[in-house]
């Protein structure tokens, strides 16, 4: 203990050798800056339109999208098909469901003053009016 105390600098340096010796030597040693390059690039052919609009839809409902006030055009038979087929719907009977879990696990107090606050759009309204009228984005504008 006394040797291992007094040496106490040695300790990172052994780890770090230690590690060395473990990691996989087929890792490459340096990264390009920008990790995108490493992943397949999106082409804009008809096979990849299902994945770039998934990913656009996640994009928009993270609310990482930022402004956006049309449908790319490559993505309306997408939201088409989202919109009036079964994942619309389903994406809402789970949402609604998880709401009323919420909903049943909060303690309200007895005194009658509390209160629920709602986003309107698309919590208690559906936007699937909006959208159908709209051609599910062969014309806008988004915002009226």
């Amino acid at each position: 203990y006394y040797h291992l105390y007094h040496h106490h600098h040695l300790i990172p340096l052994l780890l770090f050798s230690l590690l060395s010796l473990s990691t996989p030597q087929h890792l490459p040693t340096a990264y390009p800056e920008n990790h995108l390059l490493l992943l397949p690039s999106l082409r804009k052919s008809r096979r990849h339109d299902s994945v770039y609009c998934q990913s656009w839809r996640f994009s928009v409902e993270t609310n990482d999208a930022g402004k956006w006030s049309t449908v790319p055009s490559r993505c309306i038979q997408f939201v088409t098909q989202y919109m009036t087929g079964h994942g619309y719907s389903s994406d809402s009977e789970m949402v609604a469901g998880n709401s009323l879990d919420f909903a049943h696990s909060v303690q309200v107090a007895a005194d009658g003053k509390d209160a629920w606050i709602f986003d309107i759009d698309d919590t208690l309204l559906s936007n699937l009016p909006y959208y159908q009228a709209r051609g599910f984005g062969h014309f806008f504008p988004f915002m009226d």
